[in-house]
């Protein structure tokens, strides 16, 4: 949190001072005082302005840049309730400064770099409504629940789509309650009844279940033709404006028949998706345990593509672990699906 504006760029200080008041992403070069060890190795650092008398006295004393952060741990949706962020936070804070008006619906910060380009979009935005696509029109009330992480809820009707604050992962502790209690409150806005539900084509996902238990016809859709048809709305592609490739570089999502995807090349049109290539597939052994050990990863494109990979240096981390074990377990396809995600790359 910056105590002003001064010295950025023209457009970063008009969104800072705009009534939605976003952390805006800015060259870190342009930022006076700030510590060396904040975001190293990053070109940018989200910056923010002063938004409550408390933060103007603070900012007004220091007179130099401080670190604000959320009041959460990791893993685990904002605290709301004082006695949660008491409960929560006591073994990390030196301090509580409490408030006595309740925090009745949680909303992120959102998230722009100075270009416009919208990273995160919640408190300012939400739930303005937003403009679909030349050619969308009359399009019945839809509930459009979306995957289990970094997820948003949509409702679309008409030539209009009112998206919902990020919510995050869906299986964090308290954010079920939080995705409700938002739902509700934005189909009491505007007078919001869905005449079926749009989920991902994922059966195991929280949001599916969530669709399944509404009692509504629902229809399944293919993650990363979500995330092509998500880009092209972003960006005005018409509703006949023909196909195009896309890329989707991503982590796990359910694809065609049940396999795996993540890193795919489709032809896609809001209606439609075709596979045209991918990343090869890949064993993930372990499952979810894959993403948390990521030497699980490394060993299954070392075991698939990399004749004594022993030999290098790069792989002596492996050489400490139990890769044996994990290797037979790849090599009988015992909890080791294949998938071709991108994401367990970087």
């Amino acid at each position: 949190m910056l105590p002003t504006a001064e010295g950025l760029p023209a457009e970063a200080q008009a969104l800072l001072s705009s009534p939605a008041a976003p952390v805006v992403l800015v060259d870190k070069t342009r930022i006076h005082g700030l510590c060396d060890d904040i975001a190293p190795g990053l070109a940018e650092a989200g910056v923010m302005l002063a938004s409550n008398p408390l933060q103007h006295l603070v900012l007004q004393a220091l007179a130099r840049p401080v670190v604000m952060t959320s009041g959460n741990l990791s893993g685990r949706p904002p605290a709301l309730a004082n006695e949660r962020a008491l409960a929560d936070l006591a073994g990390i804070a030196d301090g509580f400064l409490l408030h006595n008006r309740d925090i009745v619906q949680r909303m992120d910060d959102s998230v722009v770099r100075q270009s416009g380009e919208m990273l995160r979009r919640s408190r300012g935005y939400v739930p303005d409504a937003l403009p679909l696509p030349p050619g969308f029109h009359d399009v019945p009330p839809l509930l459009c629940l979306g995957a289990d992480m970094k997820n948003t809820f949509c409702l679309a009707r008409g030539d209009e789509a009112v998206l919902s604050q990020h919510f995050g992962d869906l299986g964090d502790e308290g954010v079920e309650a939080q995705w409700r209690e938002a739902l509700r409150l934005m189909q009491d806005i505007y007078a919001f009844t869905p005449q079926g539900i749009v989920a991902d084509a994922h059966p195991g996902y929280r949001s599916a279940k969530w669709a399944a238990s509404m009692a509504l016809p629902i229809e399944r859709v293919l993650h990363h033709h979500a995330h092509a048809a998500a880009c092209l709305a972003e960006h005005g592609w018409p509703l006949e404006g023909g196909d195009v490739i896309a890329l989707v570089l991503d982590g796990i999502g359910m694809g065609e028949g049940g396999a795996l995807w993540g890193g795919e090349c489709l032809r896609v049109n809001y209606r439609q998706c075709e596979h045209l290539a991918g990343l090869p597939a890949v064993a993930l052994p372990g499952g979810d345990l894959a993403a948390r050990q990521p030497w699980r990863n490394l060993l299954a494109h070392c075991l698939a593509f990399v004749p004594d990979w022993q030999n290098y240096p790069e792989t002596e981390v492996l050489l400490r672990q139990a890769w044996p074990l994990v290797a037979r377990a790849v090599e009988r396809e015992i909890n080791a699906p294949k998938a071709s995600s991108c994401g367990r790359l970087f």
